[in-house]
């Protein structure tokens, strides 16, 4: 494998022992505000992935609902990092927030809305974990 594909596997699962260590990580993160549109894509694209969406509906999806989104992201999530952003999936699939079954399944439907309610849940789970992180 490259350097650059290790890279890239390593920062969609960093190894560290607690949420306080894994969020203390994504806050050291490039912020949503100054990431580019495809930076943005692609933690869309880990997004969407994690919760079961098909590549082939990924393609699918018409620039105009791309930059819908990414406007939406950008306006609503601008100060949190893109690896908080893949984060709040990866804990919403793994049944770490606080969400029902019914609402972490996106029935291949990926909306801004979807997505409010999956970062609403992961700002409530990080603000309970941020007086834990350690300041160095």
């Amino acid at each position: 494998m490259s350097a650059v594909h290790n890279k890239q596997v390593a920062e969609l699962m960093p190894l560290v022992n607690t949420d306080a260590d894994r969020l203390k990580m994504a806050l050291d993160g490039n912020l949503i505000r100054n990431c580019t549109d495809e930076e943005i894509k692609q933690g869309i694209r880990y997004a969407m992935i994690m919760v079961g969406i098909r590549s082939v509906s990924i393609s699918a999806i018409d620039e105009t609902e791309k930059q819908i989104t990414i406007a939406f992201i950008r306006r609503h999530y601008s100060g949190h990092t893109i690896t908080e952003f893949k984060m709040a999936f990866d804990k919403a699939v793994a049944r770490e927030l606080d969400l029902l079954d019914k609402e972490v399944t996106a029935y291949d439907n990926f909306s801004c809305q979807y997505i409010g309610l999956i970062m609403g849940a992961y700002r409530k789970w990080a603000s309970s974990v941020q007086p834990l992180i350690k300041s160095d």
